[in-house]
């Protein structure tokens, strides 16, 4: 199944609610204003759940992105702050990001999408709520739910080789161990801006501090739950045991 993932960079310099500019740090996938359309950003502030929807309104200079910004919608950004970025060619109602939740599973025909056009993950920009598919193709729970990013469906599973830890796939999710590997870090999920996830070990695996992501090293227990935390102030994983 193809996708046309969200991707996402990062604001440099804080940004007003009067700004029509943004500095980011990379440009990557931005587009000016086409005969294609006209490309969706949404930004949110971490440790925040609710973003911003803007819509780039001209030619990308350098780091540079213009922008229109809703009245009613403007927030003020910091440095650091997330920037989502749309794919530009897209049949979902506003350009990649939805005023709805998903439902059920994603199949031909269903909520805006086709099984081989999927948009992950699923931006709700009215709530903030981001959703991912999980097993069996279903959309659960994503990030920047309101309290713990826990529950809601299972996603897919995740292979622990030695290196850094795949992509965490939704906040609950299995972890196959490939031998014994020593799993030296835990990358950001597109969108997560802040709580936590939880690992299903189906076998025994060790974790490090290797490239400074997670807090302090430890051993993964077989089928005993194991909850990583995120501290947006030191860029760390605190595990729920050791």
């Amino acid at each position: 199944m193809a996708s046309n993932n969200i991707t996402q960079t990062t604001l440099v310099g804080s940004v007003t609610q009067s700004a029509t500019m943004l500095n980011l740090a990379s440009v990557t996938n931005i587009v000016a204003p086409s005969n294609q359309g006209m490309q969706k950003l949404y930004v949110i502030n971490p440790g925040t759940m609710k973003g911003e929807l803007m819509t780039v309104s001209g030619v990308v200079n350098g780091t540079q992105v213009p922008v229109t910004r809703l009245d009613q919608e403007k927030q003020s950004f910091y440095t650091g702050a997330i920037v989502l970025i749309a794919p530009l060619s897209t049949n979902a109602p506003i350009g990649g990001f939805y005023d709805s939740n998903p439902w059920g599973a994603n199949v031909t025909g269903n909520q805006g999408q086709t099984a081989n056009t999927v948009i992950t993950p699923w931006v709700n920009v009215v709530t903030g709520e981001q959703w991912v598919l999980g097993l069996n193709n279903i959309w659960v729970r994503g990030w920047n739910w309101n309290g713990a990013n826990t529950g809601g469906g299972m996603g897919t599973l995740v292979t622990a080789v030695a290196g850094v830890l795949p992509t965490p796939t939704a906040p609950i999710f299995h972890v196959a161990a490939s031998g014994t590997p020593a799993v030296t870090g835990i990358p950001l999920p597109t969108g997560f801006a802040g709580g936590s996830i939880t690992l299903i070990p189906d076998a025994a695996f060790t974790w490090t501090t290797g490239d400074g992501s997670i807090a302090v090293g430890g051993t993964a227990v077989q089928y005993r739950a194991l909850t990583f935390t995120y501290d947006l102030v030191a860029g760390k994983w605190y595990p729920s045991y050791v």
